[in-house]
């Protein structure tokens, strides 16, 4: 959607939509709610079944307030918080990427926590970082955060949301006080060393440390 990776999808109102729908975006999919949270009236798919999907789509409908259900392409890999800046020039700051940690179990996975800094490489950071700022472009995000899940899949990153937050989730209070302060002053973080990079890979809560993003071109 407007150059950005992301995945498969259309808002339907029926059977007969959804039907043609899934034939565009292709099996798995998954059938949700559109704008309500705590995954109500969702469902996963992974083969044609015209009573399933009739069943799914009135399930995400009652759901949502619209009366729509959303069908997404089911996509597959690891998730990713990627956490971005634009200050008040306008200009884009790469902050930092957490890993989001589940546990299977069964159906649903359940998140457990997130971890930071991230294992994902240097290029696809920056591979991830970029997609973030043109998401946020689109959107029209200049000042402020601009926060995204990502997923890391076999065809590489694609953004399944952005989030409508107004400050980023930092790892600790004394690094949001250092983040904000650098940004305001125009400087960029200090990077952690690298030879201390894998004793910091801890949870997410427990982490006080900043770990700057790699470096984009401008």
């Amino acid at each position: 959607a407007a150059g950005v990776p992301v995945p498969k999808f259309a808002a339907v109102a029926s059977i007969a939509e959804g039907q043609q729908e899934a034939k565009r975006i292709g099996y798995p999919l998954i059938v949700k709610n559109t704008d309500a949270s705590a995954s109500r009236g969702t469902t996963k798919m992974y083969a044609p079944d015209d009573r399933k999907l009739e069943a799914a789509i009135d399930a995400a409908k009652h759901a949502s307030s619209n009366g729509l259900a959303l069908m997404e392409q089911l996509m597959m890999g690891s998730e990713h918080t990627v956490e971005t800046l634009f200050d008040v020039n306008g200009r884009f700051w790469p902050c930092f990427i957490t890993d989001r940690l589940f546990r299977d179990s069964g159906s649903w996975a359940l998140e457990t926590g997130l971890e930071h800094p991230t294992r994902v490489s240097a290029a696809v950071q920056i591979e991830m970082y970029d997609m973030l700022r043109r998401a946020a472009e689109v959107l029209g995000i200049t000042v402020g955060a601009a926060k995204g899940d990502v997923m890391l899949t076999k065809d590489g990153p694609r953004i399944i949301e952005m989030t409508a937050s107004r400050w980023i989730h930092a790892t600790s209070r004394r690094t949001s006080i250092t983040l904000a302060r650098r940004r305001h002053l125009g400087r960029r973080p200090v990077a952690s060393p690298a030879s201390t990079a894998s004793k910091q890979r801890r949870r997410f809560a427990a982490c006080a440390t900043y770990s700057c993003a790699p470096r984009l071109a401008t």
